[in-house]
């Protein structure tokens, strides 16, 4: 397959954050980024495999940000194994401002996990204008609207395709970048308590009224 050429617009103070991620992290651009532990639900291997196929259509690197817990077995020798070794990079636990650099400084953001409890990366990323591949079951459906990519997480084509689509679809990911920061702002912590408000309002209405009724 011929190498496609990766496009992406970025904004002065966007790029200078892009190249502060990328020392500290030691990958080169663009990088597609998961976070969180990394636990058999979240579907990691399935996903270096899916990567391992994209590699030849685009010179790409993924940054995994998470710990590694039981029991799940140690990433290396599948890495090794996909001959990845110079395209994965394992940061462990991120957080603070660095992660926030690597969000900024992400071509897209892949949740390819089995089950969630919610999807909080998922969230962050749109906030941080950074499109996002996810899988279409468990929570992502509900959290990321329309505003995201859906990939089939029990099939390693599915995902693979999903990535290739998201770093050389231009008007794709200029899509999903606008919607994403729309849906954010939906996500907001404000909007949440106004709707958890609005749902303790409506069951304390409704057994008033029941009181009243009997």
């Amino acid at each position: 397959m011929p190498s496609v050429a990766f496009i992406a617009t970025v904004d002065a103070a966007s790029g200078a954050r892009s190249a502060a991620a990328r020392s500290r992290i030691g990958t080169g651009e663009p990088f597609i980024l998961h976070v969180g532990s990394i636990t058999p639900r979240r579907n990691v291997e399935r996903l270096l495999e899916a990567f391992a196929r994209v590699l030849p259509a685009v010179d790409a690197w993924l940054v995994l940000a998470g710990r590694v817990e039981p029991p799940s077995r140690p990433l290396q020798p599948l890495i090794e194994k996909l001959g990845l070794t110079d395209r994965v990079k394992v940061c462990g636990y991120v957080g603070g401002d660095e992660l926030v650099d690597l969000y900024r400084g992400a071509a897209a953001l892949v949740c390819p996990s089995l089950y969630e409890g919610f999807g909080l990366p998922v969230a962050e990323a749109m906030a941080c204008g950074v499109p996002t591949v996810v899988s279409r079951t468990s929570c992502f459906p509900e959290v990321a609207g329309s505003a995201a990519l859906f990939v089939d997480p029990e099939d390693t084509e599915s995902i693979a395709a999903g990535l290739l689509s998201v770093l050389t679809d231009v008007p794709l990911r200029e899509r999903l970048i606008a919607a994403g920061r729309e849906r954010a702002r939906e996500l907001s912590w404000e909007r949440t308590a106004e709707r958890t408000l609005a749902v303790y309002e409506a069951a304390l209405g409704s057994r008033a009224g029941a009181a009243v009724a009997s």
